[in-house]
């Protein structure tokens, strides 16, 4: 019966670690406090207009890009928050139209925002057909911050 008991408690423990595992799988994204407060911080030494963008029908990615909004407001960012991108891209993209560049200084408050958070991201580009993926549609010399499918 012991034994039994042992072997239970053993499997028992593996199962709430399992557990443990799969919630942080399905837990939505949303930021921190610390995370907020350090990111309006780092991005308060340098403002821009920025758009920041969720896939439509997607309520975790709202949720997100909420968060990130109300922190590049409270660094006195310029935004605008659009919510109707189809794009099936997964995680976080700070995007331009193909041909226009992010001002340095820009470029590196957001990358010292998003370090000192710990939450990773990537660059690039949109054009062709991708940029009628949102509407109104992707515009040169704007950047946007899309929010994705969750990874």
């Amino acid at each position: 019966v012991a034994a039994q008991t042992a072997a239970l408690e053993v499997r028992a423990e593996e199962l709430r670690a399992a557990n443990l595992v799969l919630e942080v799988k399905v837990r939505p994204r949303r930021l921190s406090g610390d995370q907020a407060t350090l990111m309006i911080s780092a991005l308060s030494t340098a403002a821009s207009p920025i758009v920041i963008v969720s896939r439509i029908v997607d309520v975790e990615s709202r949720d997100l890009a909420d968060d990130f909004n109300g922190v590049f407001d409270a660094a006195k960012w310029e935004t605008v928050r659009l919510t109707s991108w189809l794009g099936t891209d997964k995680g976080l993209k700070f995007v331009t139209v193909a041909g226009t560049s992010v001002p340095p200084d820009i470029g590196a408050a957001i990358k010292s925002a998003f370090d000192s958070a710990n939450i990773a991201y990537s660059n690039g580009t949109v054009s062709g057909a991708d940029i009628q993926s949102l509407s109104p549609h992707f515009q040169s010399n704007v950047l946007y911050l899309l929010v994705g499918a969750k990874p």
